[in-house]
């Protein structure tokens, strides 16, 4: 007759077991976790891909784009906006390494389910979104490759000839076949590179922003051009730190009012009247310093000349408050 372990006997019995359970839980969340730290994004890094997406929509939602700056109000041409700014982010973070790499592909996971919410809100069935979708990615990606282009050009790329080939023959036109050939084999300076690489910029915005408009300028075209670069430059000075607590900001916005034709209001359009004053009042700084949210909720401080950043109160925004 079998007999009933006593109960004490029976917890004895299966505490080793239960802490072999214990032990292997254990391994495997630890092993979870190593592997979410390495090959998934976390929280913070999913945080600060968002913010920097509402960073690049603020800016490209800027009223004055399209009033001052004539951009069509379309859904191609505002996602090409977008586009622009989201390309400078993305320079940015792939100048950071594994780090930046990691949220850039965030940013554009956000990106594009932002850009599927939109495309529902302008009325596409949802059988036709993912088809809607592909051709959106289709022509931002395209934009983005154009600017990467234009950044390859260098000293090696942007010869002479091909400076005289872009601006016509009243630059740097030699008078006799020796000079032409000593001037072609001349290494070119940082400016006469710049110059083509604005202009090459300007040629990209004239296609995809503005689709190759006839009432655009070109005065009009390279103030753009030149926003762009000053933008994509300064954006890749910003400190590491910054960009990963999500403290980067825009410069100011470029300044269409002094061109002939800039201004939609100015040409007759009264429904945008009310939206150019608001953003004219908008575009006036307070001093060089401004006040911002980072990703994680905490107030921070930038220059708008310089793109510094602190945590700090600077004290010419302190004299400006007084």
């Amino acid at each position: 007759m079998n007999r009933a372990l006593p109960l004490s006997r029976i917890i004895v019995r299966r505490a080793p077991l239960q802490t072999q359970q214990m032990k292997m839980s254990n391994v495997i969340s630890r092993t979870i976790e190593k592997l979410i730290s390495k090959y998934g994004p976390t929280r913070t890094t999913i945080g600060n891909a968002r913010s920097l997406l509402h960073n690049c929509k603020n800016r490209a939602d800027d009223p004055y784009w399209y009033t001052h700056g004539m951009v069509s109000h379309d859904f191609r041409s505002k996602q090409i906006m977008l586009m622009v700014h989201i390309w400078m982010m993305h320079k940015k973070l792939i100048s950071e390494g594994d780090d930046g790499h990691v949220v850039q592909e965030c940013l554009f996971d956000e990106l594009w389910e932002d850009t599927s919410n939109r495309i529902r809100g302008a009325g596409i069935n949802e059988l036709s979104v993912n088809k809607y979708l592909k051709e959106v990615q289709g022509y931002s990606f395209r934009v983005c490759l154009e600017l990467d282009h234009v950044l390859s050009l260098s000293k090696k790329t942007v010869t002479p000839k091909l400076l005289r080939e872009q601006f016509g023959d009243t630059i740097m036109s030699p008078p006799n076949v020796k000079l032409e050939e000593e001037e072609n084999n001349r290494v070119l300076v940082d400016s006469e590179v710049e110059e083509v690489i604005v202009d090459e910029m300007a040629t990209v915005v004239l296609r995809q922003v503005f689709l190759n408009r006839e009432d655009i300028t070109v005065a009009h075209i390279l103030e753009f051009a030149r926003y762009l670069r000053h933008e994509q430059q300064s954006l890749m000075a910003v400190s590491r730190e910054a960009i990963f607590d999500s403290r980067v900001e825009w410069g100011p916005l470029p300044n269409f009012k002094s061109l002939k034709g800039g201004d939609r209001s100015e040409r007759g359009d009264k429904n945008n009247k009310h939206i150019a004053d608001k953003a004219t009042t908008a575009e006036k700084p307070k001093g060089e310093w401004k006040e911002a949210t980072a990703a994680d909720g905490k107030t921070y401080y930038w220059n708008t000349l310089t793109r510094e950043s602190t945590w700090d109160k600077p004290k010419e925004l302190e004299k400006n408050e007084a």
